[in-house]
């Protein structure tokens, strides 16, 4: 009795592509080197479909009402895997594997919404038969992978489907609460070619043990005919010498193809003809043992050949292996840099959200151009610090702006937002303190005066103290006169 295998993989949406070339056949296999192409006409559909994300689409559309859009990063599709060990289906014939397929497809559809199902596809052109069932995951009206196949309702899948699916075709549950886990298709790949593999060598040391004692049985069957060969050679050899010292010869030939024997040579040779009827059965059964060991030899060459077959199918099963978990590690990295610039940029705008906010002229920034933020931001562009996703997103806003061509600058009210260096305050100061030496209006003057002291404030620089003023004498007094 074997065991009933239901495995699910969960699909985003930037997988569903890929998915329907799988299950379709759309390319040439490159990476799944069990498939064979010659066997491909055998596989069927039980629900067919050639779009999958166009009806991905449309279930969603009428049976989730409830979800208003759809998160770049949802799954959007569940294909569940339904099969058992290849022994066991091959065993089961072609009529009782498809409707146990049928009879799957109808568990599914009748659990989880008939609306629901996308595909279902059997493949025939692999190691094992299996199906596909791609159903979209649904509840309460709502797209929720997580929310529908949480933990207990994949064990009650398990159970359930074991028990009312499998236990009528003599397959049942695998053990409740094993700690085993499920494997990716190279790894289970690996793991089945690995298992044929030992099976193969295992039978080839038993053919060979075999091999070994008729070879044993042989030599000593060829030894005792060689034996009893020699002895009869003998007595014949001897039979005939001893005739041959006669005067009269053993044997005479009569007209009409007949002869005479003597007696005493006919009983030489009657007992010769005995020894080769007692031997016969001997001889015989040589025979048959030359020709079993031949075909076991043969049979032999053959395991061999598919061992080496195997071993070549584990060897780049390996290869297929290391090169997808190097591919993962890759992408493992590149996704905590991506998780990382992300994690940066929200902080520069939380930043940026905060100063707008702490800022007192935020009023004078309404029905502000939007030309002067544009031209604003594009003057951040030239920070070196600046990852290339952030540089996208301030390009971004430039582009919305409409300032890929103009210049950057910084003025109007954003001037006021930018915070300044210590050299362009210090450069600031100086050229008030220059404005102050020339006359100009008292208005004028006046806010100089509260600019100096604010930027003397910010710098912390001590303000001059107010000089002596001097009095002149009047023009012509001269003491001495």
């Amino acid at each position: 009795m074997g065991f009933v295998v239901v495995h699910m993989q969960k699909i985003k949406a930037g997988g569903v592509r890929g998915i329907q070339s799988h299950n379709n056949r759309e390319h040439p296999p490159k990476t799944n080197p069990d498939i064979r192409p010659d066997k491909t006409a055998d596989n069927y559909d039980l629900v067919s479909e050639r779009n999958y994300s166009r009806k991905i689409k449309q279930t969603i559309k009428s049976q989730a009402t409830e979800t208003k859009t759809v998160r770049k990063d949802a799954v959007v599709l569940c294909n569940f895997i339904v099969t058992s060990d290849e022994q066991t289906m091959r065993n089961l014939g072609a009529d009782r594997q498809r409707a146990f397929f049928e009879k799957s497809l109808a568990w599914f559809a009748d659990r989880y919404g008939a609306d629901n199902i996308v595909n279902a596809t059997v493949h025939m052109d692999e190691t094992t038969p299996h199906l596909h069932i791609g159903l979209v995951p649904i509840k309460n009206k709502r797209l929720s992978a997580k929310n529908l196949f949480t933990r207990q309702e994949l064990q009650a899948i398990q159970s359930d489907f074991a028990a009312q699916v499998g236990a009528e075709f003599g397959l049942e549950r695998g053990k409740e609460g094993s700690e085993r886990k499920h494997l990716s298709e190279q790894q289970l790949k690996l793991k089945t070619a690995e298992k044929e593999l030992a099976a193969v060598q295992a039978k080839i040391e038993k053919l060979n043990r075999q091999l070994e004692q008729k070879h044993k049985s042989l030599n000593s069957l060829i030894t005792a005919s060689t034996k009893i060969h020699k002895q009869a050679m003998a007595e014949e050899k001897r039979v005939y010498s001893y005739h041959a010292e006669q005067e009269e010869p053993a044997v005479k030939s009569l007209p009409g193809g007949n002869v005479v024997v003597k007696k005493d040579h006919f009983k030489e040779l009657l007992e010769i003809a005995k020894i080769y009827a007692a031997n016969y059965s001997t001889f015989q059964n040589l025979t048959y043992k030359e020709n079993e060991i031949a075909s076991s030899f043969a049979r032999t060459k053959q395991l061999e050949h598919k061992a080496f077959e195997l071993w070549n199918k584990q060897a780049n099963l390996s290869v297929d292996y290391r090169k997808l978990l190097e591919e993962n590690i890759s992408l493992r990295e590149s996704n905590k840099k991506s998780f990382s610039d992300l994690k940066r940029t929200k902080a520069l705008l939380k930043d940026a959200q905060q100063q707008m906010n702490d800022f007192k002229g935020l009023e004078e920034l309404r029905g502000y151009e939007v030309k002067t933020i544009g031209k604003a931001v594009k003057c951040l562009l030239n920070d070196e610090n600046l990852t290339e996703r952030q540089k996208e997103l301030l390009k971004g806003i430039v582009h919305y702006a409409g300032c890929d061509q103009e210049p950057a600058e910084i003025g109007g009210v954003l001037a006021g937002m930018i915070p300044k260096t210590e050299k362009q305050l210090r450069a600031q100061y100086k050229r008030v303190c220059m404005k102050l030496e020339d006359i100009c209006p008292l208005e004028e003057r006046m806010n100089l005066l509260e600019e100096k002291r604010k930027l003397e404030k910010t710098l912390k620089i001590e303000p001059n103290p107010p000089q002596e003023t001097i009095k002149r004498k009047p023009r012509g007094h001269d003491k001495s006169r």
